[in-house]
């Protein structure tokens, strides 16, 4: 949503409207006139801007947010609808088998193919393989299971998710690939990620993979391609080779608990406190009721502001409803939200954010999602105040918390001096690229 990947992804982005399933299919998916399409994710999607928590590229390099957008695509190559949005219905590969792809003369052999959210076989080698790159690239993340892989298959960062597919050679997982686009904004815009198996690197599945994905971005209409990577010669150089330029770079730092300076910190927001006399912090915990989510859309914007470098990514549009699709991903996964806001007393609204999740099935794991701060309330260290009200709040309602996980912009200085502030610590690099289509 990974990072980038609220570009959320990877901000994961990511992601994410909910979606039925139904072992059975709709009349109307026969009918010529029905535009069924298919609505999956990964479980490293890029972050919207680069800048926020979790949001990370499709590139099986970083956290669990949705990409710069939604993804409806047809089947590839077929051209069959998986997905009946009126009829509810969701065909699994056994129901539907999925022809295989070859993308790229590189590829002979290859079967590379999209699957969804009901997909267990699939979900079980997605998770097999995510765990085996990270192993090998970024050990310090947390691992994927088959659970995890289905709930964000489903639902993504905030109801838009990409699309997975599997790469086998001689029935064999070799590698796997997802497309991230957007029907909400960047509407030019397609995220790409790349994984190959560390016994299988250097055959060219990385590139066969890729070639399928760039025909699939173009199918949708894309006129511009990102990818990320951790920082590793062979990813810079695969990057090159394939025309990227690079754009951004972001951090993943990460926060333990037991080590944190509690009285220090508490000294901080006593110092903080006397900036934002005007002020007063709510706890929101779960999901947001109805007739805040409009103002909550608007104070949620204040993350475009967050810094992208280079990248060529318009502002995201957020709306009630974007809002509303977020909190059903993050139920969606089984994690617990934590949001705490800023209010200006004044004017009796909404300022700033932040919030943070605990994951229900590995509860010693917390994720840093997005904090924001209207530019009107800046200057009054609401960041600071948000951040550790929460770290309070976390400590007293799941004391079993071990670490937090962020990631930001490299650029980011001013969230990134709050965080350094709190205790975050680096565990790795994550470079982004771009490239016409």
């Amino acid at each position: 949503m990974p990072p980038t990947m609220k570009a959320a992804a990877i901000r994961f982005r990511a992601t994410f409207a909910s979606i039925r399933s139904s072992g059975t299919c709709s009349a109307a998916m026969t009918s010529p006139a029905t535009r069924c399409r298919t609505v999956v994710i990964t479980r490293t999607e890029t972050t919207r801007r680069c800048t926020r928590c979790s949001r990370a590229w499709s590139s099986g390099a970083g956290g669990r947010r949705g990409a710069v957008g939604s993804i409806r695509c047809r089947r590839v190559v077929v051209g069959e609808p998986l997905w009946d949005p009126d009829g509810g219905c969701w065909l699994t590969r056994s129901q539907y088998p999925v022809e295989p792809l070859v993308g790229s003369p590189h590829a002979g052999g290859m079967d590379i193919a999209p699957f969804g959210p009901d997909d267990a076989a699939e979900l079980e080698a997605w998770a097999d393989l995510a765990n085996a790159v990270a192993r090998h690239d970024a050990p310090w993340q947390r691992p994927v299971t088959a659970k995890l892989a289905a709930a964000q298959f489903r639902h993504g960062w905030d109801g838009e998710p990409s699309t997975p597919y599997l790469a086998r050679r001689d029935g064999r997982v070799v590698g796997a690939g997802t497309v991230a686009t957007s029907e909400r904004d960047n509407l030019h815009l397609a995220w790409l990620g790349v994984q190959v198996h560390p016994e299988h690197r250097r055959h060219g599945h990385g590139s066969a993979i890729l070639e399928v994905l760039l025909d699939e971005a173009g199918r949708r209409g894309r006129t511009s391609v990102g990818i990320g990577g951790w920082e590793a010669d062979a990813a810079a150089a695969f990057a090159k080779r394939h025309g990227f330029e690079r754009k951004l770079a972001a951090i993943n730092r990460r926060q333990f608990l037991a080590d944190v300076d509690w009285a220090e910190l508490d000294r901080r927001y006593d110092e903080a406190v006397a900036h934002a006399t005007d002020y007063e912090l709510e706890r929101w915990r779960g999901a947001t009721p109805a007739e805040r989510l409009d103002e909550l859309a608007e104070m949620a914007s204040a993350i475009n502001d967050a810094p992208h470098d280079d990248l060529d990514i318009e502002d995201e549009v957020f709306t009630a409803e974007r809002m509303a699709a977020y909190e059903t991903a993050v139920a969606g996964r089984d994690e617990r939200l934590y949001r705490m806001v800023a209010r200006h007393v004044p004017s009796a609204s909404l300022a700033a954010q932040t919030v943070v999740v605990v994951s229900a099935d590995e509860p010693t794991w917390g994720e840093q999602h997005d904090t924001s701060v209207m530019r009107v309330h800046r200057g009054h260290r609401l960041g600071l105040l948000l951040k550790v009200a929460t770290m309070r709040w976390i400590r007293e309602a799941e004391p079993q918390v071990e670490t937090v996980d962020t990631w930001n912009a490299e650029s980011n200085d001013h969230m990134i001096g709050v965080n350094e502030l709190l205790g975050y610590r680096v565990m790795g690099r994550e470079y982004s690229y771009q490239r016409a289509l």
